[in-house]
């Protein structure tokens, strides 16, 4: 099972609706990475059921992935950012998708974002493996506590949690450590300085300016989060999680284009039954 996950960030320029060049990006890169499910972040204030989310997919422009792509699930979100969408493959089988949550311990201010459940039976060991798509509270304590929650409810199932923790990578590697069965995948993007990153700060965003932030072969540069990598994947000891690179085949000037129009990195695993 390939899944990719992105917090792609609406609106671009104040606006509640994508425009047609951002929509191809994500096309494109659906496309490019073929995962049998996408969860989309922030995808659009207009994307409050699934009739809408399905026009989305396959309305506009070059690039659609509406053609092999439906949606399965729609979380409003009910705090100032924008709705979660979950898209399944045409050829995907034995899924099914819901918002939930794994305990009230996660209904709260701290936690309010999205989270969006997919349960996937394995078809070589027939195997329940639960998916959780993951738009943490954006501070660091909602973020720490969304990776604390997140290992307590992997205990003693065969699940792994995906998305933005608005947390360090690195820390949830520390500390899924300390909980059994359980660790932390970061996924393959790039790096700044040494440090992965899958998001930056837009307000940094300008035309070569400080060459430690330059992307290599473009005028583009940026300004990594402090956090580093914040898009990532927690799971149990009973699933095998690999990352996949979201931005293959992309050159570099690519990548600046991804980074001018959104703020976050898409990231991608393969998940099978270890």
């Amino acid at each position: 099972m390939r899944v990719m996950y992105w917090n792609c960030t609406a609106p671009a320029g104040g606006t509640s609706v994508f425009d047609e060049t951002k929509r191809a990006m994500i096309s494109n890169r659906i496309l490019a990475v073929q995962p049998s499910i996408v969860c989309l972040d922030e995808v659009s204030a207009k994307i409050s059921n699934k009739a809408q989310a399905d026009v989305y997919a396959t309305s506009g422009g070059a690039g659609s992935f509406g053609a092999t792509y439906k949606a399965a699930c729609v979380s409003e979100n009910p705090g100032t950012h924008l709705n979660q969408v979950v898209y399944v493959a045409n050829t995907t089988k034995g899924c099914k998708t819901a918002e939930g949550i794994p305990s009230g311990d996660w209904d709260g201010e701290q936690t309010k974002r999205n989270l969006t459940r997919v349960t996937w039976q394995d078809p070589v060991t027939t195997r329940l493996i639960y998916i959780w798509f993951i738009h943490a509270n954006a501070s660091v304590a909602g973020g720490k506590l969304a990776d604390d929650l997140a290992l307590i409810a992997m205990k003693g199932q065969n699940a792994v949690f995906i998305g933005d923790f608005n947390s360090s990578g690195v820390t949830a590697v520390d500390t899924a450590k300390a909980v059994s069965l359980s660790f932390a995948v970061l996924p393959k993007t790039l790096s700044a300085k040494g440090v992965a990153y899958t998001q930056w700060s837009k307000a940094e965003r300008a035309v070569q300016t400080d060459p430690d932030y330059q992307i290599t072969g473009t005028v583009f540069d940026f300004k990594p989060s402090p956090w580093g990598c914040l898009d990532f994947a927690v799971a149990s000891g009973g699933v095998k999680v690999t990352a996949i690179d979201a931005l293959t085949g992309l050159n570099a000037d690519a990548v600046g284009q991804v980074m001018m129009n959104m703020d976050h990195f898409p990231v991608a695993y393969d998940i099978t039954a270890s």
